[in-house]
């Protein structure tokens, strides 16, 4: 199922079952707070984690980031495809690692608030990120600090968004999903 198979790919990526089952923990609790699918921030994390373990980032940190982004997809508006498109693109800047091009344009047009966020640690406007972007000045480390050093402003700018019906789906889906793990395992598939 599902669920076992995002299971077994954290559990690779933290090296461990038990690492592996506290950051299953954390990521089901940063989708309910955001309202995002448990899929889709899980995927997130993993797409970024050997990046910013390369940065020098402890797994509690790039858990950080993946809330950090969750919470500006939120506020920004960004949901379901909008926000893995942004996901995505952000993922492959962090692989490469700076943000330029194609994955900068989609950060602009659909990341609202990152954008913003990233244009404002680097001293410019969402419009002089294209500039900062040609100029490769905008590194994994930028994104990282961007993203990380605003959690809390970005968890409050979150929280006070209203949740939609739309929401309530997402969480309900996120608890079947959940639910579906836990019978599979007593029943023993």
């Amino acid at each position: 199922d599902a669920w076992t198979d995002l299971r077994s790919r954290v559990d690779l990526a933290t090296g461990s079952q038990a690492r592996g089952a506290a950051v299953m923990e954390r990521l089901a609790a940063m989708a309910r707070r955001t309202y995002s699918g448990i899929e889709q921030t899980t995927e997130s994390w993993l797409a970024n984690a050997t990046a910013l373990r390369e940065l020098g980032l402890t797994t509690a940190e790039s858990l950080d980031f993946t809330e950090a982004l969750n919470n500006a997809m939120v506020v920004s508006g960004a949901r379901a495809e909008r926000a893995a498109s942004v996901q995505n693109a952000l993922s492959k800047a962090m692989a490469l690692g700076t943000l330029s091009g194609d994955n900068l344009n989609t950060v602009i047009q659909s990341g609202g608030r990152l954008a913003e966020l990233l244009a404002e640690e680097l001293g410019t406007t969402v419009s002089g990120l294209r500039q900062a972007g040609a100029e490769g000045r905008i590194t994994g480390a930028v994104i990282e600090t961007a993203l990380i050093g605003n959690l809390g402003r970005l968890r409050d700018e979150a929280d006070s968004m209203p949740a939609t019906i739309t929401d309530a789906f997402t969480l309900i889906g996120n608890a079947a999903l959940q639910q579906e793990s836990l019978t599979s395992y007593e029943i023993g598939y």
